[in-house]
Order: structure tokens, then C-alpha cells, then sequence
């Protein structure tokens, strides 16, 4: 999960502290990106199936999750909203 009082960027030249997250989705997606790279090497994926029947998805890490309109790629949705890992659809 993302630090809220700050995100370290480090840059190759220098190490920058923000007090706010990132405005700009690329550079939160970077970031996100980032923090799960070094974070969750154990379990890198949560898996998410689709329920046909309810019109939701069920996420492996015990919730469930409606999109209103299209997909999760539609949306692009990379991460779970609830344990930060990287989606995977099955």
C-alpha cells in the first residue's frame, strides 16, 4: 500500500519527497508499479473470476467488486482495490 504522508521517487539523481499522491494517473500507476515490484514477491497476483450469474467479480483476496461500465481492461484496473496486488482474470 502506498505510503500517504509521502512517496519516495528515487530518480537516478536524486531521492524526491512528496506530501500528496500523485495527480497524474501515469505517475501513480509508475509508482504503484514501483512499490509492488519490491513488495509483493511472494504473491504477486490477486486472481479475480468474473460471476456471470451476479454481475460481479470475486477477487482472491475475499471481496467482491462491480464494474458499472465495460471491463477491467476497459477501465484499465491493474490493481486490486483492496490488497494492492497486480490482477490477474480468470
Amino acid at each position: 500500500m502506498i505510503d500517504n504522508k509521502y512517496i519516495k521517487i528515487e530518480c537516478k539523481e536524486n531521492l524526491q519527497k512528496r506530501h500528496d499522491p500523485p495527480d497524474h494517473p501515469d505517475m501513480l500507476m509508475a509508482l504503484m508499479d514501483v512499490h509492488l515490484k519490491g513488495a509483493s514477491r511472494k504473491i504477486k497476483h490477486c486472481t479475480w473470476k468474473y460471476d456471470e450469474e451476479h454481475g460481479y467479480y470475486d477477487t482472491n483476496c475475499g471481496h467482491a467488486f462491480t464494474v458499472i461500465e465495460g471491463t477491467l481492461s476497459d477501465n484499465d484496473m491493474r490493481y486490486c482495490t483492496y490488497c494492492g496486488k497486480v490482477i490477474r482474470e480468470a
